[in-house]
């Protein structure tokens, strides 16, 4: 924890009028200033990250759009571990990034494609934490296949060098299923 990070591969991030509205009404600014201030993903993540320090409960963010929710549950989830800001910021552009395309069912795994390793390793880390009951459609036993997808977690995040991850993993995926019912409920269709 606290090692040196390296740039995330994930850079998507959206935010609603209404995320701009409740952002600007917690850094008491008005819209349009929060709207300039807030056209970059990594100014939306401090700004997230102060208004967490500040404190906001969870019934205020539970009512904003799925990426300032990953943000602020993340923030919430972890706040007694000892994982970096910018550890948990990567945390919630995983679940950001991956969780609409599994449970859409927009992704295939391959664990033996390296130029996309990244991608599969979080895929995997959110199917395993937070869409268990897809395992029951791979050919082998669940607890063959779980058993795979964290071996090829572990060593995808040490050869990427965010070890945060592969050196806490049970803790991770912990983490997450605590968040599942939350994310569940602010992703239902």
């Amino acid at each position: 924890m606290g090692e040196k990070f390296q740039q995330p591969k994930f850079s998507n991030f959206f935010l609603s009028d209404g995320d701009i509205k409740f952002l600007a009404k917690r850094m008491k600014i008005t819209c349009p200033k929060a709207k300039v201030l807030l056209e970059q993903k990594e100014d939306v993540d401090q700004v997230i990250y102060q208004i967490f320090k500040k404190g906001i409960l969870v019934k205020e963010f539970s009512k904003l759009s799925l990426y300032p929710f990953c943000k602020f549950s993340i923030l919430h989830y972890t706040k007694k571990n000892d994982f970096s800001f910018d550890e948990k910021n990567y945390m919630s552009d995983i679940i950001f990034n991956c969780y609409p395309k599994i449970r859409n069912e927009e992704v295939q795994i391959d664990i033996t494609e390296k130029k996309q390793r990244e991608i599969m390793a979080a895929y995997c880390l959110i199917i395993l934490s937070l869409f268990d009951s897809l395992l029951d459609k791979f050919q082998e036993s669940k607890q063959d296949i779980a058993k795979m997808f964290l071996e090829f977690i572990s060593l995808s995040y040490n050869d990427l060098e965010k070890r945060f991850i592969s050196d806490n993993l049970e803790e991770w995926i912990y983490t997450l299923k605590k968040m599942k019912k939350n994310i569940s409920k602010k992703c239902k269709i």
